[in-house]
């Protein structure tokens, strides 16, 4: 979730749709209404963890418990005077060609700070709901700049999920921004 200063909290997530043998994914941004702040965990206060809320095991009643899986939690140094203030943003735009279909898809976006440095949030087709934060681009710096060399193993195919499709399937990323 992106929290503003001003204006109502957006939700990110992907969404997943089946196709042509697959799985296709796209950035899905919600507006929320209605949130709990004292329940987020925070990229610019790591130490505040947030809440997750899930069912008992009897699935009588949902109990709140703090996150439980690493991957839920983000315990890099804050990044407040990396992104705390937002001077740039970019759309990771996919697209991709088959035989016989085409198909175009928002994956990502790219947000830049007052140190030039990039965080990108980015669509995955693993399940549905799932969207990463990448505060450091690293491997996927080769989604986002066409003049970077690709590490060995690493394509625009693999980092989006697309490495075990039919070898005919051309995958191509635009940075577009905003």
């Amino acid at each position: 979730m992106v929290v503003p200063v001003e204006g109502a909290p957006v939700r990110v997530s992907s969404l997943v749709t089946p196709a042509f043998g697959g799985d296709l994914c796209r950035l899905h941004l919600e507006p929320l209404e209605h949130h709990r702040p004292e329940s987020l965990g925070s990229f610019f206060e790591p130490s505040r963890t947030g809440t997750i809320y899930a069912f008992t095991p009897g699935r009588g009643s949902g109990a709140a418990r703090a996150p439980e899986r690493a991957e839920w939690r983000y315990e890099g140094p804050p990044l407040v005077s990396r992104i705390g203030r937002i001077t740039g943003m970019g759309l990771l735009r996919e697209r991709g060609r088959g035989a016989d279909f085409s198909w175009e898809a928002d994956r990502g976006i790219l947000l830049t700070g007052v140190d030039g440095v990039g965080c990108l949030l980015l669509s995955v087709a693993e399940t549905s709901e799932t969207a990463i934060f990448l505060p450091s681009v690293g491997l996927h710096r080769a989604l986002l700049d066409r003049d970077v060399a690709p590490s060995p193993g690493v394509s625009a195919r693999g980092l989006l999920g697309y490495a075990d499709w039919p070898a005919d399937l051309d995958v191509a990323v635009e940075l577009l921004r905003l």
